[in-house]
Protein backbone atom coordinates (compact mmCIF):
# COMPACT_ATOMS: atom_id res chain seq x y z
CA UNK A 1 0.00 0.00 0.00
CA UNK A 2 1.21 3.27 -0.93
CA UNK A 3 -0.34 6.73 1.04
CA UNK A 4 -0.50 9.84 -0.85
CA UNK A 5 -1.14 12.03 1.72
CA UNK A 6 0.19 12.98 5.04
CA UNK A 7 -2.12 12.31 8.38
CA UNK A 8 -5.36 11.50 7.67
CA UNK A 9 -4.86 8.42 4.45
CA UNK A 10 -7.38 9.65 1.63
CA UNK A 11 -6.16 7.97 -1.10
CA UNK A 12 -3.81 4.32 -1.18
CA UNK A 13 -3.13 1.65 -3.89
CA UNK A 14 -2.96 -1.94 -2.61
CA UNK A 15 -0.84 -4.13 -4.46
CA UNK A 16 -3.22 -7.17 -3.82
CA UNK A 17 -1.13 -8.50 -0.80
CA UNK A 18 -2.40 -9.09 3.02
CA UNK A 19 -5.82 -9.64 4.21
CA UNK A 20 -6.62 -6.07 5.29
CA UNK A 21 -9.06 -3.86 3.54
CA UNK A 22 -9.42 -0.41 2.31
CA UNK A 23 -12.46 -0.37 4.41
CA UNK A 24 -9.92 -1.17 7.69
CA UNK A 25 -7.17 0.80 7.54
CA UNK A 26 -8.54 4.65 5.66
CA UNK A 27 -9.53 5.57 9.09
CA UNK A 28 -6.76 5.54 10.92
CA UNK A 29 -4.31 8.46 11.40
CA UNK A 30 -0.84 7.97 10.00
CA UNK A 31 2.37 8.32 11.90
CA UNK A 32 5.46 8.78 9.87
CA UNK A 33 8.78 6.88 10.89
CA UNK A 34 12.53 7.42 10.37
CA UNK A 35 14.48 4.83 8.31
CA UNK A 36 15.40 3.27 11.35
CA UNK A 37 12.48 2.95 12.87
CA UNK A 38 10.39 2.00 9.84
CA UNK A 39 13.20 -1.05 9.71
CA UNK A 40 13.01 -2.37 13.48
CA UNK A 41 9.15 -1.98 13.16
CA UNK A 42 9.26 -4.18 10.10
CA UNK A 43 11.41 -6.84 11.76
CA UNK A 44 8.56 -7.02 14.66
CA UNK A 45 9.96 -4.78 17.44
CA UNK A 46 7.60 -1.74 18.98
CA UNK A 47 8.74 1.51 18.67
CA UNK A 48 8.50 3.83 21.53
CA UNK A 49 5.51 5.95 20.30
CA UNK A 50 2.25 7.48 22.18
CA UNK A 51 -1.08 7.45 20.74
CA UNK A 52 -4.22 5.80 21.63
CA UNK A 53 -6.71 3.56 19.22
CA UNK A 54 -4.90 2.79 16.27
CA UNK A 55 -2.67 4.04 13.57
CA UNK A 56 -0.83 3.16 10.38
CA UNK A 57 2.93 3.82 10.63
CA UNK A 58 4.82 4.66 7.40
CA UNK A 59 8.08 4.31 6.42
CA UNK A 60 9.54 7.60 5.27
CA UNK A 61 8.15 7.13 1.30
CA UNK A 62 5.38 6.92 2.62
CA UNK A 63 4.47 2.65 2.76
CA UNK A 64 2.76 1.19 5.02
CA UNK A 65 5.24 -0.40 7.77
CA UNK A 66 2.74 -1.42 10.28
CA UNK A 67 -0.88 -1.09 11.48
CA UNK A 68 -0.30 -0.34 15.60
CA UNK A 69 -2.78 -0.16 18.19
CA UNK A 70 -1.94 1.51 21.85
CA UNK A 71 -4.00 1.37 24.73
CA UNK A 72 -2.90 2.01 28.43
CA UNK A 73 0.27 2.77 27.48
CA UNK A 74 0.75 -0.60 25.51
CA UNK A 75 1.29 -0.87 21.72
CA UNK A 76 0.67 -3.70 19.90
CA UNK A 77 1.60 -4.27 16.26
CA UNK A 78 -1.52 -5.49 14.79
CA UNK A 79 0.00 -6.18 11.13
CA UNK A 80 3.43 -5.74 9.77
CA UNK A 81 4.35 -5.79 6.41
CA UNK A 82 7.80 -6.70 5.62
CA UNK A 83 10.56 -4.76 3.52
CA UNK A 84 9.46 -4.60 -0.05
CA UNK A 85 12.30 -6.11 -2.70
CA UNK A 86 11.43 -2.77 -4.43
CA UNK A 87 13.66 -0.94 -1.57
Amino acid sequence: MRVHEAGRVLHTEFDGEGDLGADEVLPYPAIALDADTARRVRQGQRPQLRFEGRALLLDPAGRLAAVAEAADGRLQLLRVWPESSED
